[in-house]
């Protein structure tokens, strides 16, 4: 890659503070350009129903299943005018899926699913004060926008640690998570949507060994018979490679 001072080879014991400079800041460019084009595709998938294209997919996995998940409560939001809850978690506003895909077969149709909608608000209500976290209600089109913009966010991480050009699958990266209670599960998500079933990162606490990808993401903690609670940060994997969760 060439800069202002010529070559720069990441190992190169000669490069200047000014070179790294300079390439972190074609890096973050780069990435942010990335992040838009994919962003688009999302969007397009939202509001249209077209597929992210296949080649793009390695490396946004864990995106595209959120845009299904998403997409799959923004229709049914629209078509029956209700809202979708919202999360503040730091400065982002995070969608928060009512019921995953699964649970909503179960009931007569998926229409039906949305009679327990009220309930499934409450409950993210109630997971939310116990963790100090704000909730409110967005109107279908905003809650479409946080989630765009949180994708946005998501991606420029993701293509910081791998660029989107070198078709590669996303790197891991050890990551540690620490707790103030001991023998409770780990549970993380892209912090583009709150999913009803979250991904567990692992068990038990209080420390628990991890691997991660480059991305915005968020943690929660689930015991025994409870629902679980998210913490009130959004962790960046590139800025920590440690989590320690302040969850009561």
């Amino acid at each position: 890659m060439e800069l202002a001072g010529g070559p720069l080879e990441l190992g190169d014991d000669e490069a200047t503070s000014e070179q790294l400079a300079a390439f972190a800041q074609q890096r973050t460019e780069t990435a942010t350009g990335e992040a838009e084009l994919v962003k688009g595709y999302v969007r397009r998938y939202l509001d249209e129903g077209v597929e992210i294209p296949r080649s793009l997919v390695r490396q946004i996995t864990d995106v595209e299943e959120d845009a299904g998940h998403f997409g799959h409560q923004l229709r049914y939001a629209t078509s029956t005018q209700r809202t979708i809850p919202c999360m503040v978690i730091g400065d982002s506003a995070i969608p928060v899926e009512i019921l995953s895909q699964d649970q909503a077969s179960k009931y007569r149709g998926e229409m039906l699913a949305w009679e327990v909608y009220d309930v499934g608000v409450e409950r993210a209500r109630l997971r939310a004060q116990a963790s100090d976290i704000a909730i409110f209600e967005a109107n279908s089109t905003d809650a479409k926008e946080y989630f765009l913009g949180q994708v946005q966010k998501f991606l420029i991480a993701r293509f910081k640690s791998v660029p989107l050009a070198s078709r590669a699958s996303p790197v891991q990266f050890p990551f540690r998570v620490c707790t103030r209670k001991k023998n409770l599960t780990v549970l993380i998500c892209g912090a583009n949507l709150i999913r009803a079933r979250a991904r567990v990162f692992g068990s038990p606490t209080p420390e628990v060994l991890g691997l991660i990808t480059g991305g915005h993401w968020v943690f929660g903690l689930k015991g025994p018979g409870q629902d679980e609670i998210w913490e009130g940060s959004v962790f960046v994997y590139d800025d920590v490679t440690e989590a320690n969760l302040t969850i009561p």
